[in-house]
C-alpha cells in the first residue's frame, strides 16, 4: 500500500510491481509573514504544473514549517520539474512560489532503493524557497532600478514585466508591465502587497533577466533588477544579492581545472584565475549589497555557485547568512534563472546551484556547510 501511494504521490500511474526503484526525497520549507515570522496552521498545496498533477497538501507547524516526503523514481532523477507551493492562512492573501527543481543531490544515497515491502530508506531532503503571505492593505506602488550586473551603471529603455509569485514562469499572466527611464529607474503600480517576480529584457546589449520583487511592509532597503551584458558563447554570468549593504557575504565560483586536474575558485580574494595570462573566470563587480563573477572559458563539467557570510564565518549554528535571505541569479546560454535562501538555515556557506556545462542542466542544491576556510575550494 504505502508503494501505491508514493507513485500517486508524484501523479503517476505506477503499477505496484514491480517496486520502483528511486529515491524517497523530503521536501520541506517554511510559510512567513512579511515580518519573517511563521505562520501556523497554514495550508500548503503542492502541484506538478508539468503534468498538471496534485502532489499533496500539508499544514504548517508551529514555526510555520511544513514537511512531504515523495518517491523520485530512478528515470526522474535528471528531468527538470516544475513545481508550484500555494499556501494560505486566514487574514492573508493567498500566495504561490514556483519551483523549477532537477532531483540531484549529493548527499542522496549513490545507488536507488527499491521500494520493495518491509525496506527502510534513507530519505533525501530538500529545502524550499519560502512562501511570504502579506495582509491585504490594498493597491501599493514601488520604485526600483534596472542596473548593470558588471559596473553598476543604469540601463534605460528596459521593459519590465511583473507577475505574482517567486520566480513566476512567463506561462503566469502579467499583472503590471513599465518601462525603465534613462538612468534605469522604473514604477510600478500594484493591486495588493506580496513578492513578485520581474522579466526584464532590453532593447539591446544585455541578457534577459529575472529578479525578485518585495511590495510591501518588509521589503529591503535597497532593490534592484541585475541585467547581464551579453554572453559570448558559452560564457557563464552569475551574481549574488543580498538584503543589507552593512552585511559581508561574498560569491564564490568553482570550476573544473583542465584535464581532470581538479577544481578552482574565483572569489574577491581570489581573483582573477589564473592569475598570470588571460582570465578565464573572474570578479566583475563588488559593490554594498551585490557581487558579480564571470566565467568566460567554459570547460565540460560542474560549476558551483555559493555564498560565504565571511564575517561570521567560523561561528556555530549561524542564522546571519540565511536572514540575509540571498538570491544568487544565473546567466547562461540556456536563459536566466535564480535561486534564494529562505531564513531560518543554519550555516555561514550556502551552496546555492550547480550548473553541468556538458548538459545544460542547473541543479538547486540548497547546501549549508559552518566552520570553513574561504580558500578550501572543496566547500565552494
Amino acid at each position: 500500500m504505502k508503494r501505491c501511494l508514493l507513485a500517486l504521490v508524484l501523479g503517476h500511474s505506477l503499477s505496484c510491481l514491480p517496486a520502483p526503484k528511486g529515491w524517497l526525497v523530503e521536501l520541506h520549507g517554511v510559510v512567513t509573514d512579511s515580518k519573517g515570522d511563521g505562520l501556523s496552521g497554514a495550508n500548503v498545496g503542492l502541484l506538478n504544473s508539468g503534468i498538471q498533477a496534485e502532489i499533496g497538501d500539508v499544514f504548517t507547524d508551529e514555526n510555520g514549517r511544513w514537511r512531504l516526503p515523495i518517491f523520485v523514481s530512478e528515470d526522474e532523477l535528471d528531468q527538470v520539474w516544475s513545481l508550484e507551493i500555494e499556501a494560505g492562512a486566514m487574514g492573508f492573501l493567498d500566495a504561490t512560489c514556483h519551483w523549477q527543481v532537477a532531483w540531484r543531490d549529493a548527499t542522496w544515497p549513490a545507488a536507488p532503493h527499491s521500494l520493495g515491502p518491509g525496506q527502510q530508506v534513507d530519505m533525501g531532503a530538500l529545502r524550499t524557497p519560502r512562501v511570504v503571505l502579506f495582509e491585504d492593505t490594498g493597491p501599493m506602488s514601488i520604485q526600483t532600478t534596472v542596473q548593470s550586473a558588471t559596473n553598476g551603471g543604469g540601463i534605460g529603455e528596459v521593459r519590465v514585466e511583473l507577475r505574482a509569485g517567486w520566480n513566476a514562469p512567463l506561462t503566469e499572466p502579467v499583472v503590471t508591465e513599465a518601462r525603465s527611464g534613462s538612468q534605469g529607474l522604473i514604477d510600478f503600480d500594484l493591486p495588493a502587497p506580496g513578492v513578485y517576480t520581474a522579466y526584464a529584457e532590453s532593447t539591446g546589449g544585455h541578457e534577459a533577466t529575472l529578479a525578485p520583487l518585495w511590495v510591501g511592509p518588509g521589503s529591503p532597503e535597497q532593490q534592484r533588477i541585475l541585467m547581464s551584458p551579453l554572453l559570448v558563447g558559452d560564457a557563464i554570468r552569475a551574481a549574488l544579492i543580498w538584503r543589507d549593504a552593512r552585511s559581508d557575504l561574498d560569491l564564490h565560483m568553482s570550476g573544473p581545472l583542465a584535464g581532470e586536474a581538479g577544481r578552482y575558485q574565483v572569489y574577491v580574494s581570489d581573483t582573477p584565475h589564473p592569475i598570470y595570462g588571460e582570465a578565464i573566470a573572474e570578479m566583475e563587480w563588488v559593490g554594498d549589497n551585490w557581487e558579480t563573477v564571470g566565467v568566460y572559458t567554459v570547460r565540460d563539467g560542474t560549476y558551483r555557485f555559493s555564498a560565504h557570510d565571511r564575517e561570521n564565518g567560523w561561528a556555530s549554528d549561524s542564522l546571519s547568512l540565511s536572514m540575509e535571505e540571498p538570491t544568487l541569479l544565473l546567466w547562461t546560454e540556456e536563459g536566466p534563472l535564480m535561486e534564494t535562501l529562505a531564513p531560518g538555515a543554519l550555516g555561514t556557506v550556502w551552496n546555492a546551484l550547480e550548473y553541468d556545462s556538458a548538459t545544460g542542466v542547473a541543479y538547486r542544491i540548497q547546501g549549508m556547510r559552518e566552520g570553513v576556510n574561504e580558500w578550501d575550494v572543496s566547500a565552494f
